[in-house]
């Protein structure tokens, strides 16, 4: 299975354009789990779990971050409108 995802990585530094690629991955990556780290302790969330997921995963990472983030808003607005506590 290790071997799987070391092939996967390995192919990005044969040709020049997939060194690009990857260095590209790793700023962006880099930069969206600043701002998820940020965001989290505005809202007063735990966000190591999320950067663990993109440390390994990549844009999955960020990405469950936001749906997870925006249905714990969703849910709260119905738990409003409803008249019940958050």
């Amino acid at each position: 299975m290790a071997l799987r995802y070391a092939g996967v990585v390995a192919s990005h530094f044969e040709p020049w354009g997939g060194i690009q690629v990857l260095v590209d991955l790793v700023i962006v990556c880099g930069l969206a789990a600043v701002c998820m780290i940020i965001d989290a302790r505005k809202r007063g969330v735990n966000p190591w779990g999320y950067v663990v997921l993109t440390l390994f995963l990549g844009s999955i990472g960020p990405l469950s971050y936001l749906l997870v983030r925006e249905w714990g808003r969703d849910s709260a607005s119905i738990n409003k409108l409803q008249g019940h506590s958050v």
